[in-house]
């Protein structure tokens, strides 16, 4: 069973062997490590703000296969 979740920090190594596997045109997620990093951080960020209308955040979601935690 898969889960769709707000990324984590922990994500990023798996994140990035996911973008780095993807060919062109399938992710709109840069292929830069420290922009990845930067972009989930203001995606934590905006997941933790308390806001009554979202207005422009960057929230990132991640898929994740339950059983074994892997990102798919």
């Amino acid at each position: 069973m898969e889960m769709v979740r707000a990324v984590k920090l922990e994500d990023l190594d798996q994140l990035w062997s996911l973008i780095e596997q993807s060919t062109y045109g399938l992710t709109t997620l840069q292929i830069d490590k420290e922009q990845l990093s930067e972009r989930v951080e203001h995606s934590n960020f905006a997941f933790q703000r308390k806001t009554e209308k979202a207005s422009g955040e960057p929230y990132v979601l991640v898929m994740e296969e339950v059983a074994t935690g892997k990102l798919v």
